[in-house]
């Protein structure tokens, strides 16, 4: 009797809802009234859609808790006559919250800056006691955000590194995960603002610096024949091909020999290229295709984001493997089981090693499961269980592990037979539960 063991995977960003409390502006971080000087606003949302919480009331989603949020802002100075490039100086470095639970964050922001110049505003949520590839704690001074001669600031490169042994960071999303993005913005004279005050039209979205797997699974085991019925544990999951041990802080997303970022289009054969041609492009881009693509719900036309960086090279990219305590007890009654738990990962960079793919920055990875199995007739005792591991296979449909990215994995159980075959559909940004198909 041949083994059916099929799922689809769905996959979308992360951020599709929104944890920004919107209940009023924060106060300006600085007295009014200094000279040359203007009130600049931002709204600030995690890159997705939903609604905003105001305070006392809990988050949907159990990845949304922010304990505090630091904002950095840069003034670029005007260059000298003979045409040297102005210098970066930091205006403001706050930290808003701070406490071990999460706080209600304001749907805006508002400060004192130096009117008519350029600012770059860095956003990071989430952020503190992560440690860096050494060991130390990360550096979030005002010196890491000055840049240097080559245009990059030291928090630019900051990789953190993760663990599972003591005093090791380890995502946990009821502490917050860290979530971060970087904007330049130009800020008016003074004199052409009304009431001294410059609103940023656009939303300033964060990123979460990490990707998520969740899981689900069905056992139809009681129905091919209804006599080979049986219980089944699910107790861990392996994800192959994964850079698991550390974490670009700032997204290094890189752009082309034009300048411009790109992603490969739905028929992962070319690429679009992102922002205007001829203009100014930034990580407002990208991250704004990112929002556009959450909030679109045809799969057929998902796009991804290949054309990034990670730190660890395509050698270094090894295994994560997730133990569920106690297992995940699936009935063969037919409904769907959801792990307690999803798995948080850093984002990764596998490529393919097909000349094309490699071309267009397509990656793999493959997945694997083991169990605990025991025949539905038979007494719950542990004698009477055995355990079956599923070899690791490809996951097809998953060209792509940037940040922020979430796969969604539905497992269905059939026969004895530890082997599996999948069919995947790509649901990029719906928050739905797809259901696999079984029997062929």
């Amino acid at each position: 009797m041949k083994s059916e063991y099929r799922h689809r995977i769905g996959i979308c960003w992360i951020g599709c809802l929104l944890f920004f409390a919107s209940c009023g502006k924060s106060p300006a971080a600085f007295p009014a009234g200094d000279e040359g000087s203007v009130l600049l606003t931002f709204r600030a949302e995690v890159a997705g859609t939903g609604a905003s919480v105001c305070a006392g009331e809990a988050s949907a989603a159990d990845d949304g808790t922010v304990n505090q949020l630091q904002v950095v802002i840069l003034s670029r100075e005007e260059g000298s006559a003979e045409g040297a490039a102005g210098r970066w100086a930091v205006e403001v470095n706050r930290t808003i919250g701070g406490g071990s639970v999460g706080v209600p964050l304001s749907d805006a922001y508002t400060f004192r800056v130096q009117a008519g110049c350029r600012k770059r505003i860095y956003l990071l949520a989430n952020c503190r006691g992560l440690q860096g590839v050494g060991g130390g704690l990360l550096d979030f001074t005002n010196a890491a955000f000055v840049p240097g001669a080559d245009g990059r600031a030291a928090i630019d490169g900051y990789v953190f590194r993760l663990g599972t042994g003591a005093g090791e960071y380890r995502y946990d999303p009821a502490a917050g995960i860290p979530m971060t993005s970087v904007y330049e913005v130009e800020v008016p004279a003074a004199e052409e603002l009304a009431d001294n005050e410059y609103e940023v039209p656009y939303t300033l979205y964060l990123v979460r610096a990490a990707t998520k797997f969740s899981f689900g699974f069905t056992n139809r085991t009681g129905t091919v024949p209804a006599d080979a019925a049986r219980a089944i544990r699910v107790e861990r999951v392996r994800i192959e091909k994964i850079a698991a041990t550390q974490m670009y802080l700032m997204p290094q997303v890189r752009p082309n020999a034009a300048g411009r970022y790109w992603v490969v289009d739905s028929d992962r054969a070319s690429v679009v290229l992102l922002g205007q041609d001829g203009g100014e492009v930034t990580a407002r881009d990208w991250i704004e295709w990112m929002v556009t693509e959450t909030g679109q719900a045809d799969a057929h036309r998902y796009q991804w984001l290949t054309g990034y960086e990670v730190p660890l090279a395509r050698a270094q990219h090894t295994s994560a493997e997730y133990v569920w305590k106690g297992g995940v007890a699936v009935a063969p009654d037919a409904k769907r089981v959801e792990a307690p738990s999803a798995v948080y990962l850093p984002e990764s960079a596998y490529l393919a090693e097909e000349d094309a793919g490699a071309a267009l920055g397509l990656q793999h990875y493959s997945i694997a499961f083991a169990t605990r199995q025991r025949d539905n007739a038979l007494e719950d005792k542990e004698e009477n269980w055995y355990a079956v591991e599923y070899a690791p296979v490809r996951l097809p449909a998953l060209a792509s592990l940037f940040r922020n990215t979430h796969v969604k994995v539905n497992v269905g159980f059939t026969d004895r037979n530890p082997e599996l075959e999948l069919q995947v559909d790509v649901e990029p940004y719906w928050e739905v539960n797809l259901e696999p198909d079984f029997g062929i």
